[in-house]
């Protein structure tokens, strides 16, 4: 009887923890659209780009706009000279998440954030994730 009791006990305690564990809670997010001066610190780390250079720079299109329908960015990659600013555009009608160097921005369905491109590292190849989608985009600073 004594180790039916310690099981049971154990049981309870294993399956308490558990619960505790794993919350569907989302209403801790909160959905203020923000701008690029106040971007939300907490983000993924990036794992960086994920396709070869030379196909990068080949897929490339000259530009300062990319539309985020559905968070699959047109143009999947962006060519933009340094300082210049880059507009991402949602025309869908619910809101999305861009993570992009450390930051990450909200912007709600049927309007644009525009930041300016100013990275950590000049001129190289930034890749950006879009809500869960990672890698979505790439910006190529030149």
């Amino acid at each position: 009887m004594k180790y039916l009791t310690i099981l049971v006990l154990a049981i309870v305690v294993l399956a308490s923890g558990c619960v505790g564990q794993y919350s569907s809670d989302t209403t801790s997010d909160t959905y203020d659209t923000q701008t690029p001066e106040s971007p939300d610190t907490q983000t993924p780390e990036s794992p960086g780009p994920q396709l070869p250079e030379e196909d990068l720079r080949s897929m490339a299109v000259a530009g300062d706009t990319v539309s985020l329908r559905e968070c699959d960015p047109y143009p999947k990659v962006l060519k933009i000279a340094e300082g210049e600013k880059i507009k991402f555009q949602n025309p869908d009608t619910v809101q999305h998440r861009i993570f992009l160097e450390g930051d990450s921005y909200r912007i709600e369905g049927g309007s644009y954030l525009e930041i300016i491109a100013e990275f950590p590292y000049a001129r190289e190849i930034y890749n950006y994730h879009c809500d869960d989608i990672q890698n979505a985009g790439y910006i190529i600073v030149e």
